[in-house]
């Protein structure tokens, strides 16, 4: 049975006469090339020795992490001796640019009324802090004249773990994590160490920058809307 180095050493890779001076080239050969020339998908193929779990977890990644450092600490930490939920109000300034004559603008208790109901989808529409990839603000302010910010009073949910030498950790609670549905409508989004939860009538929306969407009127105080520059 013919060895798998023995293999790759005589595999042609061009077809006959496709390597240096027409000669077939080899797999070999070409890896050893592409290392010598700082290219290729393993530039240290054949030079470099593998690298051990356990050298692995003593060495820092690309990004500082020092796993061994996170070893030693869960380890240190024990088992889980309780958990508890915890929930409270959380604030999330929304952004929306609009264009607007606001004097013919519906008020009530003189607020201004913003209706979904001629908007896409019917939904008004907003970027805020969370939002990937752009500033949420430079964002729609290429949107319209007016600029609205709205404070949003939603909840955040966070689970305090206790361990056996008495470190606490707080952690997104795993029922809402797993449940997530990410191709629709939510009234749910988990960042960092818990989990948003929008009220009644908002959502953090299917679409990829994850908007804020409301199927709700909202009342808009005066000191809310600016002037786009």
């Amino acid at each position: 049975m013919l060895s798998f180095k023995k293999w790759i050493q005589k595999e042609n890779l061009a077809g006959p006469g496709g390597g240096p001076n027409f000669e077939p080239d080899s797999q070999l050969a070409l890896a050893r090339s592409n290392s010598a020339h700082g290219v290729g998908a393993f530039p240290t193929y054949d030079i470099a020795p593998p690298v051990s779990g356990k050298r692995f977890m003593n060495a820092k990644d690309d990004f500082g992490i020092d796993y061994n450092s996170i070893l030693l600490d869960i380890k240190r930490r024990g088992r889980e001796i309780s958990k508890k939920r915890v929930s409270e109000p959380f604030r999330i300034d929304l952004y929306r640019g609009f264009d607007a004559n606001l004097e013919n603008l519906e008020t009530i208790n003189g607020k201004y009324v913003l209706s979904p109901k001629k908007s896409e989808q019917g939904m008004l529409w907003f970027t805020h802090v969370f939002i990937r990839g752009y500033n949420p603000i430079e964002y729609v302010k290429n949107r319209g004249e007016w600029l609205l910010t709205y404070p949003l009073i939603a909840k955040k949910h966070y689970d305090l773990i206790t361990f056996e030498n008495g470190s606490i950790n707080k952690e997104s609670p795993k029922e809402i994590l797993n449940n997530l549905e990410t191709t629709e409508n939510s009234p749910y989004m988990c960042v960092g160490e818990g989990c948003i939860e929008l009220p009644n009538g908002w959502y953090f929306t299917y679409k990829n920058e994850k908007f804020i969407g409301t199927t709700n009127k909202i009342f808009v105080s005066k000191e809310m809307i600016t002037k786009n520059n």
